[in-house]
């Protein structure tokens, strides 16, 4: 049997698996990933590989990783179905507050997950589970919400011999319904210990129903089942911001959220409508902290709930039915993460994200944008939530982008700023002023341009149609969005993403790292070099932010950074004869001001760490110097890299850019290029005569 361990980091997987190997009646062997290479980190096809010798042994397997979506899992029960093998599910639901705590604590984690910082990680992970259904492929998945629960799950396998096998189906003992064969319904004796599963149902409809019953229960304040309010009371479920990743004083932002709270609703556009704060975990700080503080303040508890649950799962466990949701999204407004973002745009279907991007593209710390969900999004036809309001705010970790340090005057401003923004926003969309204008929203900032996309989108805080009323349809204001679209691209970048901008304009403050300045541009080294020599010849010209912008009337500015960059790469050369370099630029950089990398074409450094990295030098989506000023002499301008097109570049696979052999990750791809003689076949190289 091969037997899928499921649960987070500190809910017992490694405890589970040597438990029962420790007394087993039979051969087992543990596969974790985290040491599956010689002790280090290794891969899945790694821990295929491993699982095949041992089932080859006659050994069944444990797959210990975290295994927390349908994705990860899929490999592993498609090879159990190869070697004609049982594939068992174990879900070691915790609670998440006992998981942190566990991991916390440990010392010599085989993975390194241990210490402070742990916690941040694993509530991130916890937003982003799929629990396991039958129709996966699994015949039996066991569910374990105790310890109680793991060990007789252990006492079960401990006994499971070769020749025997264990009855079908989803057992939960902490459940009293009966189970046919999905998550629908759970069998429990009634002494505790587990049942036989009935015959396994093929629905979809079934195991929809089964993910969403072992979803953790979403209690209020006193502890007792919110009632999903059918009436016409809209209600926004929004997360903690900025209290996780982005390490905001949990203190400062529970006063921050309870004030802002009590602000909106002493306003009339509040009248009907409900917030309900949400946290993944029971246990969580922060919903202890906003919960006194809602009781010190008053707040009535049929307005402002305090509530932990699965953002995307309220009503269909139980909860509020919530038509609009918030989401602690990045600045570049894209899925991934962790946490309530990953969750979010899993929940909301593959549409969703292309949905943002025509709002906008990036979002600044402090503001708000609300997105329509597609009539297709899982989120809108499962759980009746109609839009999404993105929510950036302020970053205090040094780690993570836009970071402001212990500035919390500041920090706590763009707080405030984020929640008063958010409640207005749901508000307008709730009084049917926004359900299907695009609209970007920040009502507490008054600068002309953020939050907008750099396509431009409606005025920030300003939700108006034909002659500054409400908008009431898509007509007026869809016709406004695209003109001024049309004429004009308002820059939105993030702070940290403006220091080659502040370096062009104000060498003077940077001496210490400018190498030259010219009055057309300024020579610096990459901060982030991605190779053994790498500059940047930035350009000193405003207005242009991007290669992008460029048009033929900066052909000599362009013909002059070559030249700048060319005479640094033939001064390096002469210093070291083995440096090849090329000069280009990024299609769609990530610093703002237009910059002209010069690069040596060893790539050897410590900066290069991932696919990104490497794709972005050794791709089309490095556009040489040459071509760009020979396509701007024939055309006028330069062909745009579409969005579709930059995720295909930078997503490729990982190869050689001397012998185009591909490598699977990484440090295997550094060392094969260390070694590879192969020529290299690009034009325009800069390399000693």
């Amino acid at each position: 049997v091969v037997v899928v361990l499921v649960g987070v980091p500190g809910s017992g997987k490694s405890r589970f698996c040597s438990s029962v190997i420790e007394n087993a009646s039979q051969t087992w062997t543990r596969i974790c990933q985290d040491i599956i290479a010689n002790g280090k980190r290794g891969t899945k096809a790694q821990c295929i590989k491993q699982a095949t010798i041992a089932l080859n042994s006659s050994s069944s397997v444990f797959i210990d990783r975290t295994n927390l979506n349908r994705e990860q899992r899929l490999e592993f029960i498609e090879f159990a179905k190869k070697h004609g093998v049982e594939a068992h599910g174990v879900v070691l639901n915790l609670p998440v507050g006992t998981c942190i705590t566990r991991a916390m604590n440990r010392t010599s984690h085989e993975g390194g997950l241990e210490g402070k910082k742990v916690g941040a990680v694993i509530q991130r992970m916890a937003h982003g589970v799929e629990l396991p259904a039958l129709e996966e492929g699994f015949s039996r998945i066991t569910v374990c919400r105790t310890d109680g629960d793991a060990d007789e799950c252990i006492a079960t396998y401990r006994s499971l011999s070769s020749s025997s096998k264990l009855p079908t189906g989803v057992f939960d003992r902490n459940s009293s319904s009966t189970t046919k064969g999905s998550l629908e319904q759970f069998l429990n004796k009634p002494g505790g210990g587990q049942k036989k599963a009935g015959q396994a149902s093929s629905s979809a409809a079934s195991t929809k129903k089964a993910v969403e019953s072992a979803a953790p229960e979403l209690k209020d304040g006193d502890g007792s089942m919110p009632q999903a309010s059918e009436e016409s009371c809209a209600t926004l479920a929004f997360p903690s911001i900025s209290t996780a990743d982005f390490r905001f004083d949990h203190e400062k932002a529970a006063n921050i959220i309870v004030e802002t709270v009590s602000e909106f609703f002493s306003r009339a556009e509040s009248s009907g409508l409900r917030l309900v704060l949400v946290d993944i975990d029971q246990g969580s700080d922060m919903l202890s902290r906003v919960r006194s503080r809602a009781e010190s303040a008053g707040l009535d508890s049929r307005k402002f709930l305090v509530t932990h649950g699965d953002i995307t799962k309220l009503h269909s466990t139980g909860g509020p039915r919530c038509s609009v949701i918030a989401n602690a999204a990045n600045w570049r407004l894209k899925g991934g993460g962790g946490g309530v973002n990953l969750a979010i745009y899993r929940a909301a279907g593959d549409d969703f994200e292309e949905a943002t991007k025509k709002y906008a593209k990036t979002l600044d710390p402090g503001k708000v944008v609300a997105v329509p969900l597609p009539a297709s999004s899982p989120l809108r036809t499962k759980e009746g939530v109609t839009h999404v309001i993105h929510v950036l705010g302020p970053n205090m970790n040094p780690q993570r982008p836009n970071c402001i340090a212990d500035d919390y005057s500041q920090g706590c401003r763009l707080l405030r700023q984020c929640y008063a923004a958010l409640f207005s926003t749901f508000a307008s969309i709730a009084k049917g002023q926004v359900s299907k204008a695009k609209v970007t929203a920040s009502p507490a900032s008054n600068s002309s341009s953020p939050g907008s996309s750099k396509k431009g989108k409606a005025e920030v805080g300003k939700v108006t149609g034909e002659e500054g009323n409400p908008a009431s349809g898509t007509g007026t204001l869809k016709a406004a969005v695209e003109e001024k679209a049309a004429t004009k691209k308002p820059v939105n970048w993030p702070a940290w993403a403006q220091a080659l901008h502040d370096v062009a304009f104000h060498p003077e403050k940077h001496s210490n790292v400018v190498l030259e300045v010219t009055d057309d541009c300024v020579v610096l080294p990459d901060l982030y070099a991605k190779a053994k020599k790498h500059l940047l010849v930035v350009s000193r010209k405003a207005g242009l932010d991007s290669i992008a912008d460029v048009t033929k009337e900066h052909l000599p500015l362009l013909r002059e950074m070559h030249a700048v960059g060319e005479r640094w790469a033939k001064k390096l050369v002469e210093e070291d004869n083995s440096l090849v370099f090329r000069l280009g630029y990024h299609s769609v950089p990530s610093m703002r001001q237009v910059h002209l990398h010069v690069i040596s074409q060893d790539f050897n450094s410590p900066g290069l760490k991932n696919k990104k990295h490497w794709n972005s030098f050794t791709t089309s989506f490095f556009r040489d110097s040459r071509d760009v000023i020979a396509e701007l002499e024939s055309r006028g301008k330069l062909e745009e890299c579409t969005e579709e097109m930059e995720k295909r570049l930078l997503d490729s696979e990982l190869r050689c850019h001397r012998c185009r052999c591909v490598q699977p990750n990484i440090p295997r791809l550094k060392a094969h290029v260390c070694s590879c003689s192969k020529p290299l076949l690009l034009k325009s190289l800069i390399s000693s005569p």
